[in-house]
Parts: structure tokens; C-alpha cells; sequence
């Protein structure tokens, strides 16, 4: 008994895996052939896995092109709207603004008055004004030929063009007339009380009782200006003291005198340097 034991040991031992002895199955062709259905089964999870991933791949793809197109139709829209605004911008500017030898009476507010109006760089000129235009903006307008009545307190005429323009008893108080024209103008009873007339150029404009009660005046050319006007029908020469402008606190410096002399050279002040017109 225990020869045998010992011989079918040994034969165990030496037969291939799966073999059997005596009609004994040693358990592993069927062993193996579940390890290959195992395996096989495990394959294919992971091919259906590959193929899902693969799925979803290229729909990622899809979408990531679908979101490219979408954007690249944004930037062209986006390109188009840019030129659109460019373009109104041009058509604008070609456009600005033209009243020449317009009324300017509108109705701006209900009483009667066009607060902050913006008419910055428009054709102005042989226009008319006479209503309440305070907080406005005219500069670099071209006002010149119009007649400027009415109250522009707190308004900007910067670099503005009033040559020969009539701004008679009209109120400039506050207002800002920096580098502005007023050549040959008729400023005679306006009112320019705290205004800046920094560098601006009044040569041979008419300053018959103009109010420029703390103004500033520096750099500014007052060369030939004088005290007559087309309002005046005395003789002004006889009435000299009774039309000059009202000076009281204007700031001279460098200032161009009616005469040609500079303020700087006549005590700080033009008041005795006017020239007087019949």
C-alpha cells in the first residue's frame, strides 16, 4: 500500500498539468480552459471599454469643433461690428454738426433753455443765439459772423472761431474762451465775469462797457481793440472814460495792450491803453 501511494505520487508529479491517471481528473484541462474564458471575457470588457472611450473621444472632438466654430462666428461678427462702429464713426465726423446761418431756438428743456448742449466742433457761423445755453459746449466751433445773445454761463468756447462775430449783451460769465478767436468782434455790453480769456486773440474787436470783472486775461491780445461799436451814436471820443470795459480784477500778464505795449510794462494793467474810435 504504501509502494503505491509513493508510485502515483510520483506519477502526479510528472504528468503535464491537466493530465489525468486511472480515470482520476486532476482538474486542470478544465481549470485552464476557465482561466481562457476568464481572459477572453476580460478582453472583451476591455475592447468595449476601448470602443466607449473611443465613443466619447470623438464626441469630444465633435463638440471641441462645434465650439471652434462657434467662436471663429463670434470673431467674425465680433470684426464686423468693429468695422460697423468705425464706419458710423467716419460717417459721424464727415457729419458734424452744420447750422450755419440757422436760428438756434430750440426748445431744448420746458423752460425754454438747451443746458449742456454738446455742439462742439460744428458750423456755427451767420448762426443766431439768444437763449440759455448754460453748461454748453461749442469748443472749436466755427461761430464766426453769428450773433451770440443769449447766456452761455458756465459754457466752453475753447479754440473756438468767433471772428466778427456779434456776442453784444450776451452772458459769458464763467465761461472758458481759452485760445478762442475773437478778432474783429462785437463784445460790447457782454458780460464776461469770471471768465478765462487765457491766450485768446480779441485783436480789433469792440469792447464798448464789456464787463470783465475778475476775468484773466493772460496771454491774451487786446491789440487795436477799442471802445465803439455799431450801438454807439455818440461820439466816443468826447464820452472816452463813460464806454471803457470794466476791468475791475482781471488778471494781466503778458498781456497785448489795445496800444501794442504789454501789461507786464504798464503797471500790470491795459485799462490806460485803449484806443478810442469814432
Amino acid at each position: 500500500m504504501r509502494k503505491q501511494q509513493i508510485l502515483v505520487l510520483l506519477l502526479v508529479i510528472s504528468l503535464p498539468v491537466g493530465g489525468t491517471i486511472v480515470g482520476y481528473e486532476i482538474g486542470g484541462a478544465e481549470g485552464n480552459d476557465n482561466n481562457s474564458e476568464t481572459s477572453e471575457n476580460e478582453i472583451l470588457e476591455l475592447e468595449n471599454q476601448i470602443t466607449n472611450l473611443e465613443s466619447m473621444l470623438e464626441q469630444s472632438n465633435s463638440s471641441i469643433s462645434s465650439f471652434e466654430s462657434q467662436v471663429s462666428s463670434l470673431e467674425s461678427q465680433l470684426t464686423d461690428q468693429q468695422t460697423l462702429v468705425i464706419k458710423w464713426q467716419i460717417i459721424a465726423e464727415e457729419n458734424r454738426a452744420n447750422l450755419s446761418g440757422r436760428n438756434i431756438m430750440i426748445d431744448g428743456n420746458s423752460d425754454g433753455s438747451m443746458t449742456s448742449i454738446d455742439l462742439s466742433g460744428a458750423d456755427l457761423s451767420y448762426s443766431e443765439m439768444m437763449f440759455e445755453y448754460y453748461y454748453s459746449n461749442f469748443s472749436s466751433a466755427d461761430m464766426s459772423y453769428s450773433k451770440a445773445w443769449g447766456e452761455f454761463i458756465n459754457s466752453n468756447f475753447d479754440n473756438a472761431n468767433l471772428n466778427m462775430a456779434s456776442l453784444a449783451v450776451g452772458d459769458f460769465t464763467n465761461a472758458s474762451l481759452e485760445h478762442t478767436n475773437l478778432t474783429l468782434a462785437d463784445m460790447g455790453l457782454g458780460d464776461f465775469t469770471n471768465a478765462s480769456l487765457v491766450n485768446a486773440d480779441m485783436s480789433g474787436a469792440s469792447l464798448y462797457l464789456t464787463n470783465f470783472t475778475n476775468a484773466d486775461l493772460e496771454n491774451a491780445n487786446l491789440l487795436g481793440v477799442h471802445i465803439g461799436g455799431s450801438e454807439i451814436t455818440t461820439n466816443v471820443v468826447e464820452n472816452y472814460s463813460h464806454w471803457l470795459p470794466i476791468m475791475t480784477g482781471v488778471h494781466w500778464k503778458n498781456t497785448i495792450c489795445p496800444d501794442g505795449t504789454n501789461s507786464d510794462d504798464n503797471g500790470n494793467t491795459c485799462i490806460n491803453n485803449f484806443v478810442t474810435s469814432d
